[in-house]
């Protein structure tokens, strides 16, 4: 079987993306892994898109280990990008699952998203009854400390569904400890967390001018050089937690190893009810066309 392909990437997080919608391609598992093995193309996330009119397109997402995501701040660019190569398109609806993401192009470092409203879920998480963990909710964050080798851990974080579910760890020296955390939180939910780690949040406090720098531990991929969706999440957190009090700030610049994102948050709502979009914008790059051969 052959299956034509694109090979796009945004700041480090690389994708192939499929126009099915003549190919009708039957994507098994199997198949699913042999195309984001990096012993053959190799990819973050695999993107399967079909063109249903001039201005929308499906897409379905599956991670490197071939878990299906929600939601791709990084990949919906790629996607913008090449249906601007490929069709001209300077904006369209990219729907994943029954969700609608307006994209829009202005140029290759200029792409936006909405990725719709952020919500901040303020319940802590079951723990499993384990007497190595205690979680305590306060506001929009959970504290936990955990019994470790070394004595007491302590760290916060804030749980954000934004599309994908994201955990946004924020204490201070956080990193440092990321193997550990990364485990807990795993844990909790099932795997089913990304998770992002807030490299200078205290000096960012002090300074809202500089770019937030994260981490992030990517559910089904691993660490990534970028990843979209945690830098809207991590964003979210800051606008909401501090930046659109303090400083009257509605956006802020999110920093990763593959380059830097800025998110934008209009109106900014105390009512989860009311909660307004965010918009993510950055660049993505095309790199090849080819033909896979199973």
């Amino acid at each position: 079987m052959s299956i034509a392909f694109t090979k796009m990437n945004s700041q480090g997080n690389d994708f192939i993306i499929i126009d099915n919608t003549s190919q009708n391609i039957k994507f098994k598992p199997e198949l699913i892994l042999s195309l984001c093995s990096r012993e053959t193309i190799g990819c973050d996330q695999l993107l399967i898109i079909k063109l249903s009119n001039n201005n929308s397109v499906e897409c379905i997402i599956y991670n490197q280990d071939g878990s299906q995501a929600k939601q791709c701040g990084n990949g919906m660019r790629a996607i913008m990008l090449y249906l601007k190569i490929k069709f001209n398109f300077s904006s369209c609806s990219i729907i994943v699952g029954d969700i609608a993401y307006e994209a829009r192009y202005v140029d290759e470092n200029n792409i936006s998203i909405d990725m719709g409203a952020p919500f901040f879920l303020l319940e802590s998480p079951n723990s499993k009854d384990s007497s190595d963990l205690t979680f305590e909710s306060e506001n929009i964050v959970c504290h936990v400390e955990s019994s470790t080798e070394n004595g007491k851990l302590s760290f916060s974080y804030a749980p954000i569904l934004i599309g994908n579910f994201h955990c946004v760890v924020f204490s201070e020296d956080c990193y440092t400890h990321k193997e550990h955390i990364s485990n807990i939180l795993n844990s909790v939910y099932d795997d089913g967390a990304n998770i992002s780690f807030l490299l200078n949040y205290h000096e960012l406090i002090s300074d809202p001018t500089i770019n937030l720098i994260i981490k992030v531990n990517e559910r089904g991929a691993g660490w990534t050089k970028s990843c979209g969706s945690a830098a809207s999440a991590a964003g979210a957190f800051c606008i909401q937690n501090f930046l659109k009090d303090n400083h009257q700030k509605n956006s802020i610049n999110v920093e990763q190893e593959g380059g830097t994102l800025k998110i934008n948050w209009g109106n900014v709502s105390e009512s989860q009810n009311e909660a307004t979009n965010l918009t993510l914008v950055g660049p993505s790059t095309y790199e090849y066309d080819n033909v896979w051969n199973e």
